[in-house]
């Protein structure tokens, strides 16, 4: 954010200098001036909810909705007095001085983490989205201890063992339904031949 708005005093630095400009100048100079101006709010809103505790997003929010309401009230105003006194240059101007103060607010030595959480992102580790992917994307949030992950990973997972139970109730399942054609082609063996007997017996 710090390099946003340098970068905005930089966009808007010919401007406040040179009274007159053509007019492609103008339109290309406004047009990064006003990207850079237009970034700063998001960016301190993200930011201050990444380091902040849950429990104070709410008043966060309504303390962020706050300062920027009074600084859209009063800039217009306090813009509009320069630019009355000192000609139409004196708004980019007003923006350079609105930038070398938040270069000067946002500088590292003055941010306190009063109410930084202890799982607040670094910058040199890459987060991602889900943990889904690979189990080594576990090893890359720095809130896992590393030596868990490593036991984890070490763990097989053994198969779980069947019932013996289920084994030999499935062992007599099949052997029943083999026993069955079997027993069915033996009855089928002596209806026949108690026919012959008949037939051999009338003949008689």
């Amino acid at each position: 954010m710090r390099i946003f708005a340098a970068a905005l005093v930089v966009a808007s630095l010919p401007l406040a200098v040179f009274p007159s400009v053509p007019v492609e100048v103008l339109f290309g100079v406004g047009f990064l001036a006003s990207l850079m101006q237009f970034c700063l709010y998001p960016l301190a809103v993200a930011f201050a909810n990444d380091h902040v505790e849950a429990e104070r997003r709410v008043s966060l929010t309504a303390m962020l909705l706050m300062t920027y309401g009074i600084g859209a009230s009063i800039g217009p105003l306090a813009a509009g007095v320069v630019m009355k006194l000192f000609g139409g240059h004196m708004l980019y101007a007003f923006v350079c001085g609105a930038g070398v103060i938040l270069v000067l607010l946002i500088r590292p030595k003055a941010v306190t983490h009063l109410h930084q959480v202890e799982n607040a992102p670094l910058h040199h580790v890459a987060m991602p989205d889900s943990m889904s992917s690979s189990p080594l994307v576990v090893a890359l949030d720095p809130r896992v201890d590393e030596q868990v992950v490593q036991e984890q990973m070490q763990t097989t997972v053994e198969p779980e063992s069947e019932p013996e139970s289920e084994v030999v109730a499935d062992a007599d399942a099949e052997t029943e339904a083999q026993a069955e054609p079997v027993a069915g082609t033996e009855t089928a063996e002596a209806e026949e031949h108690e026919r012959e007997r008949e037939s051999e017996t009338w003949k008689a």
